[in-house]
């Protein structure tokens, strides 16, 4: 089937996409461009505290993707159906007319992540496997914003519920799919928010995208010798950070240094 007509068709989908969609909201902040690296993927955390939080990243996230001819996905848990749609169509989208030709779709997560009667990590990686295989047979891509509160209700580990955000990384290296899983900070136990911050590459929290130098790849997250791995990283951060701090205070120094020079050029030939 032919892909639907788009402004953008001929657009590389990359991590510069969900990024431009909050660099254009002016309520956003933060490093908004694309990082260098091997871990880099579209695979972003919202980590909100009111309704009005998440809906401030999640309606440019998605009308970026309707404007990009990708079919956008919403699965509902706190915020009802009505509530969604009602904050999109304040965000300037048509629903309607999104709706009505299949780009936008609003499920529950009885009907996505339970479809089976049960959480599966593997069972929804083949999901997500067809489900993108579908969806860019018709649109440039696929587009995910998913409420994720309904792990603490639904006899759902915390380890599996990990374990599925850690597979969703590998996955969507290799397809094109983007998706923002949000997360209730005032519903969610802080060590759970701990995770949720190491499986992800991005983090959205308090009106500003932030590069994640917390980030545990998979093998590392999932495998046998995470606390080694996690502590190698750890120090890693530090010596990079630190690295950084005396790189800018050296900068620091010469601007400041230029600057005196400029207002009085006799200083340029003293010691």
């Amino acid at each position: 089937m032919s892909k639907s007509p788009s402004p953008a068709t001929d657009d590389v989908l990359g991590l510069e996409s969900p990024l431009e969609a909050l660099e254009t909201s002016s309520d956003f902040r933060g490093p908004v461009e694309p990082m260098d690296g091997e871990f880099c993927n579209d695979h972003f955390a919202l980590i909100y505290e009111s309704p009005a939080d998440q809906f401030a990243a999640v309606v440019p996230f998605l009308r970026q993707g309707l404007e990009r001819g990708e079919r956008c996905v919403y699965v509902t848990d706190e915020a009802s159906e009505a509530e969604v749609r009602a904050a999109l169509r304040d965000g300037g989208i048509d629903v309607e007319s999104a709706t009505e030709s299949g780009a936008l779709v609003v499920e529950t997560f009885q009907d996505t992540y339970l479809r089976d009667g049960a959480f599966d990590v593997d069972g929804m990686m083949s999901f997500y496997e067809d489900v993108i295989q579908e969806t860019t047979e018709e649109y440039e891509a696929f587009r995910l914003a998913a409420e994720m509160s309904w792990i603490l209700e639904d006899d759902v580990s915390i380890e599996d519920s990990m374990a599925y955000e850690s597979k969703v990384n590998e996955l969507f290296d290799d397809e094109d799919a983007i998706a923002v899983c949000q997360y209730d900070r005032t519903e969610f136990p802080a060590e759970v928010i701990r995770d949720v911050v190491r499986v992800h590459p991005h983090l959205i929290y308090d009106n500003t995208v932030c590069h994640n130098f917390y980030y545990t790849p998979p093998g590392e997250f999932c495998g046998p010798n995470r606390p080694a791995h996690e502590l190698d990283r750890m120090l890693g951060t530090l010596l990079d950070r630190t690295e950084a701090k005396t790189e800018l205070r050296d900068r620091k120094r010469y601007q400041q240094r230029q600057n005196e020079i400029i207002s009085d050029p006799c200083l340029l030939y003293t010691s």
